[in-house]
């Protein structure tokens, strides 16, 4: 699949992705809704990109996601309360991001072993 500028709602077709890695590549746009579609998704990097807009909701779907990296980006909002339903999450990394609300969501204790950077 052939990136360009912006991360496609396509992404979300492939249902067997594990890891999903496209940081540093200058892609820009929001994080596509169809990202929730990912089951089998273990491991998001979308760091030090020009994303922006807010977290989608529906990657509290992605219920085997273990690391979340987002870090250096343009994203804006808050931190989901829908992460608190990835149990298997350890790591969330969304730094610099300097409109992302930081506030942790009392919900990410659902999460077993989770720790921020």
């Amino acid at each position: 699949m052939r990136l360009g500028k912006l991360v496609p709602d396509e992404i979300g077709e492939i249902s067997a992705l594990h890891l999903c890695d496209v940081s540093s590549n200058s892609l820009e746009g929001g994080i596509p809704v169809s990202i929730g579609k990912l089951l089998n998704l273990q491991e998001l990097v979308l760091s030090s990109n020009q994303l922006n807009g807010m977290i989608p909701s529906h990657i509290g779907n992605c219920s085997r996601l273990k690391n979340l990296v987002l870090f250096d980006n343009f994203l804006t909002g808050c931190v989901l309360v829908e992460l608190g339903n990835l149990q298997m999450l350890e790591v969330i990394k969304a730094g610099g991001n300097k409109d992302l609300f930081v506030k942790i969501p009392f919900e990410l204790g659902n999460c077993n072993t989770v720790a921020g950077a």
